[in-house]
């Protein structure tokens, strides 16, 4: 795909440009931010787990203490980190939407300007006047 100079929007390694885009690595980002999400939300799991395991009562005590005043800052945080991996993934795919826009773009323009200027666009008038012609 061709699209205008200075900018590159796509996959594979990145080039100079004005504006340089790897939406391969915002998917990836995308996919690693839904798995911490997932993972914190598994959290109450290992506390459970740990307080079984630690062998004195006074410990898993605190450890429960611990998991229930976590839990709303937890819920949050884990809200957050889902709708930042949301966005990721949608500022992924609108770039790569922009980047085919662009190129079906350029495709058309250089289409357009291998025919030449249409009779009476503004490149043909601008020609008849200096030709001496009416426009």
């Amino acid at each position: 795909m061709s699209t205008p100079s200075g900018v590159r929007i796509g996959k594979g390694p990145a080039v100079p440009a004005d504006l340089d885009v790897d939406t391969d690595d915002l998917h990836s980002r995308a996919l690693r931010l839904r798995r911490a999400a997932a993972d914190l939300g598994s959290l109450v799991h290992l506390t459970d787990r740990a307080a079984d395991a630690c062998g004195h009562a006074g410990l898993a005590v605190a450890l429960h203490r611990l998991e229930s005043s976590w839990t709303g800052r937890r819920a949050a945080l884990v809200d957050r980190v889902e709708v930042l991996g949301a966005a990721t993934a949608a500022a992924g795919r609108g770039f790569e939407a922009e980047e085919a826009r662009l190129a079906r773009a350029a495709q058309e323009g250089a289409a357009g300007a291998s025919a030449g200027p249409a009779a009476g666009s503004a490149a043909d008038v601008g020609t008849n006047r200096r030709a001496g012609g009416r426009p």
